[in-house]
């Protein structure tokens, strides 16, 4: 598991040729990127080929742009990824059109062209929820067993009462718990998208 961090000094071992700063950065991102394309459904055929095109855009930004100028490196990887994923939707589109409507709406199941603000959106969801998956698997190691317990059953909807008759603790217990977890949880994705913009 790694510690999140989007340091400048990552960045720019990354963009010089480091492997093992790379290949942490791409470990890093890599499931972000592909929830992106996921929400935007591209097809799974093609998904891996347009992580490949994202982070080697990444890469070729990364090499022409200093650490100390990337303020917000989330922006410039939403930028990357919606820009390969537009590109994309574009092709497809333009392929699609070729295509006999039949045949389109068979095997498309009736999917309508995305647009720019859509894929925005997309963005910014997945991006929320890669944090907080992150976050929580970070802040994990630092909480008893009990206190994950109670968290990932918060998470599913068990109520306190439940909680507590279950894994043998008061009900204020769950509660301080819960609230301990998540106040770690909350930290961890301030740090991590101050981390990376």
């Amino acid at each position: 598991m790694h510690t999140y961090t989007t340091s400048r000094t990552l960045l720019l071992r990354s963009s010089q040729l480091d492997g093992g700063s790379w290949t942490e950065l791409v470990d890093l991102y890599k499931p972000f990127i592909c929830s992106i394309l996921i929400k935007l459904n591209i097809q799974k055929d093609d998904i891996e080929d347009l992580i490949q095109d994202t982070l080697i855009r990444l890469f070729k930004t990364l090499k022409k742009t200093a650490p100390e100028d990337i303020t917000r490196f989330r922006s410039v990887l939403a930028s990357i990824t919606k820009r390969c994923a537009i590109d994309y939707l574009r092709k497809r589109t333009s392929e699609q059109r070729k295509l006999d409507a039949g045949q389109l709406l068979e095997e498309q199941g009736h999917m309508r062209p995305l647009q720019e603000p859509e894929i925005d959106q997309i963005i910014e969801r997945q991006w929320k929820l890669f944090l907080t998956d992150t976050a929580i698997g970070n802040v994990e190691a630092q909480c008893s067993k009990k206190a994950k317990a109670v968290f990932k059953m918060r998470l599913k909807g068990y109520d306190a009462e439940t909680i507590a008759e279950q894994l043998g603790l008061t009900v204020s217990s769950v509660y301080r718990m819960k609230t301990q977890v998540k106040r770690c949880v909350s930290q961890e994705i301030q740090s991590m998208d101050g981390h990376a913009g």
